[in-house]
């Protein structure tokens, strides 16, 4: 069979054609590919920073949202190559020096998406670690005359402020919303800023069988603040200062209860530590939990590879990263 085309190209190569020159024109890159339009809505979170250490500390920052969802899609565009998944861990929890969470980034051909870890809480008293900026904002501690850190705008909020002559420490700023401040003996510790429900991009039955982000009801949330420490001598507030959307909770001294890790997954901060009067681990905060990124497409079956889950379900493709990958177009 003779061609009855012109010289194929990477756009167009209309009529009929010998099966040995398209073999010809492929190895040789000139023969077009079969392009689908792959329209990614993202979601990349950072890794949420730790609660502050010693007396009384502030919860850790959320770590930084970005997200498209609810906006213009981006279309991958034509023999793009791979894209470059970077999931960033949580902040280590510490009874010294905590440290805030790290980069989640996504970037590739036409793309580059990059989130900023939480930042760490900080510590009660004066010439402790104090907290530090980040996606969202660590709370400070009490009685340490130093204010709670900013958060990244567009990717979260600040945290707050710990009580000037109580021990009550700041919550961490979440990526909906700041972090409540430590008032005094009437009310517990603060408590982490809200995250942010994405239930529209990944639902609660996917959300729950793969052990990402905070499902609670008919939301799935990210990046909440952790919870700050707090003495039990003073007043009768809450027992506990509770982090937002997987945020951890702080420490309470009298009560000997220890904070508690941001969840993994979700990007939210760590809880606010107290001091060793009770015991090592009530003086240590708790850590930041690791970020996620997660892209969504319509499509009837993968049209990438990339991922440590994929999901076809509903006419959308969604591919999890839990780790640092490749999300790369087949």
């Amino acid at each position: 069979m003779s061609s009855t085309a012109q010289t194929p190209s990477l756009s167009s190569a209309k009529g009929v054609w010998k099966k040995a020159t398209v073999l010809q024109a492929q190895k040789a890159g000139t023969w077009p590919n079969l392009y689908i339009p792959i329209d990614m809505t993202y979601l990349v979170v950072a890794g949420g920073g730790a609660g502050g250490s010693y007396y009384y500390g502030g919860g850790g920052g959320a770590g930084g949202l970005l997200t498209n969802n609810g906006g213009s899609v981006f279309t991958v565009p034509p023999a793009s190559g791979a894209y470059t998944i970077v999931v960033g861990t949580g902040g280590t929890g510490s009874s010294g020096t905590p440290t805030s969470g790290n980069t989640s980034s996504l970037a590739g051909t036409g793309l580059s998406i990059s989130a900023v870890g939480g930042g760490r809480g900080g510590a009660g008293l004066s010439g402790n670690p104090g907290s530090a900026t980040g996606g969202s904002g660590g709370g400070s501690g009490s009685q340490s005359g130093l204010n709670a850190s900013a958060g990244t705008s567009g990717q979260g909020n600040s945290g707050g402020n710990g009580a000037s002559s109580a021990g009550y420490g700041g919550g961490g700023g979440g990526s909906g919303g700041v972090g409540t401040s430590g008032t005094g003996t009437t009310t517990p510790a603060g408590t982490g800023g809200i995250g942010t429900d994405l239930a529209t991009l990944i639902s609660t039955t996917l959300a729950t069988s793969s052990s990402v982000g905070f499902v609670s009801g008919a939301q799935v949330l990210f990046a909440g603040g952790g919870g700050g420490g707090r003495d039990g001598n003073l007043g009768s507030g809450g027992a506990v200062a509770p982090g937002s959307a997987g945020g951890g909770g702080g420490a309470t001294y009298t009560l000997g209860v220890n904070a508690t890790p941001g969840q993994d997954y979700t990007g939210s901060g760590g809880g606010g530590a107290c001091h060793s009067g009770i015991s090592v681990a009530n003086a240590t905060s708790g850590s930041g939990g690791k970020g996620v990124v997660i892209i969504k497409y319509p499509a009837a079956s993968a049209l990438a590879t990339g991922g440590d889950i994929i999901n076809v379900s509903g006419g959308y493709v969604t591919h999890i990263f839990k780790n640092s990958g490749l999300f790369t177009p087949i």
